[in-house]
């Protein structure tokens, strides 16, 4: 299995360069002669192997390894298997081949969220109050991404909780739903972060006239 965490330095030719030393493990390949060879030899290599591949945080990639991993995604075939965790949808993957299964993490309910929430809050020490840890666990629609950034905000900056949420939240569904939004719907993301009063993702949502996925 090859796992890959994304770095900000990476670019196409340093992915392919792991890539390529990880495909050389499994073949005995040379990685040198795997990094002069196209993307179908290495796709072929991989498929021939079985090979399972992650790509983590994959919504952090830049534009050069985004579009090399899915390129490479619309050429393997089974039993080789590709998994992408990402905040956001890839819209470019191949589902009308059939090749692709769209796994979503449902959020937590309440009771996990609170629990998840208190658990957190005692781990890193920020003493939040029972009445702010169920604001969190509400707010937050269960979301775990949500908690932990919400709860990160105020451990680093002692804000007030409610305004830890709106940043936490509004950050999110602005990356979430990126470039379909205009600017009027940006700017009311903008006002939710400035008037201090924290709203449940689902009125957000509504506001945005988006589905929460």
């Amino acid at each position: 299995m090859y796992w890959y965490s994304p770095l900000a330095s990476d670019t196409a030719e340093t992915f392919k360069l792991k890539l390529a030393l990880f495909v050389s493990t499994i073949t005995g390949i040379d990685a040198g002669t795997l990094m002069n060879s196209d993307i179908h030899t290495l796709a072929d290599l991989l498929n021939k192997h079985s090979a399972v591949l992650v790509f983590d945080d994959f919504y952090t990639v830049n534009k050069e390894v985004r579009e090399y991993v899915l390129s490479l995604v619309d050429k393997i075939e089974y039993p080789a298997r590709i998994f992408i965790v990402s905040r956001l949808k890839e819209r470019k993957l191949p589902y009308w081949k059939g090749k692709v299964v769209d796994l979503e993490i449902k959020p937590l309910s309440l009771n996990k969220a609170v629990e998840l929430t208190k658990m957190l809050s005692d781990n890193l020490g920020t003493n939040i109050s029972q009445h702010d840890i169920l604001q969190i666990a509400k707010l937050s629609g269960g979301i775990p991404l949500l908690i932990h950034g919400i709860i990160n905000l105020y451990k680093s900056t002692k804000l007030p909780i409610t305004e830890c949420i709106n940043r936490v939240v509004a950050s999110y569904y602005e990356s979430k739903i990126g470039e379909i939004i205009n600017e009027s719907e940006k700017l009311i993301l903008e006002l939710l972060i400035a008037s201090g009063g924290a709203l449940p993702i689902e009125i957000l949502c509504s506001v945005l006239s988006l589905r929460q996925t």
